[in-house]
């Protein structure tokens, strides 16, 4: 059962050879809306699915964002902090303590209310933040003094 919804984000972000769909850049497999509803303040987005998701590779089937992995848990993320919804796409990271935010814009994870309030918890519960936007990484900690020896350390997220 796909609890993605309309949410095609991952298929933006992600990098899959086995399609040799380049990182940021939709896949040509998402299939188009023929229209789009954007109700007040929402954009749903321009792409309703993919078109080969019951034969999609492995490593589509294997990814689940943050967000999706939380619709499991006992405390989900409100709908609100899906990808499609707020514009940052959270995955989680080899770094224990540390996660990624795919955006596409810059200023993304300071729109919103609720995105700005799950950013600020994240930090200042210990969880590292790098901000991904294009070829920009930006590190987010609530420790400054680690900052300079993590940032040379990580070289891809």
């Amino acid at each position: 059962m796909n609890h993605c919804g309309t949410c095609t984000e991952c298929c933006y972000y992600m990098e899959v050879s086995d399609i040799r769909k380049p990182v940021c850049h939709d896949c040509q497999h998402l299939q188009p809306v023929e229209f789009v509803n954007v109700p007040t303040g929402t954009n749903i987005g321009k792409f309703k699915g993919c078109s080969i998701y019951e034969a999609r590779p492995q490593p589509c089937r294997d990814f689940e964002c943050l967000w999706l992995q939380s619709q499991s848990k006992d405390k989900p993320m409100p709908r609100k902090l899906r990808p499609d919804t707020c514009g940052v796409m959270f995955v989680a990271t080899t770094r224990g303590n540390t996660i990624a935010a795919h955006s596409r814009h810059p200023a993304a994870l300071g729109a919103g209310e609720r995105l700005r309030n799950f950013v600020y918890g994240m930090l200042k519960g210990g969880v590292d933040i790098v901000h991904i936007c294009g070829s920009k990484r930006t590190l987010m900690s609530w420790k400054p003094k680690r900052l300079n020896e993590q940032v040379a350390s990580d070289s891809k997220v």
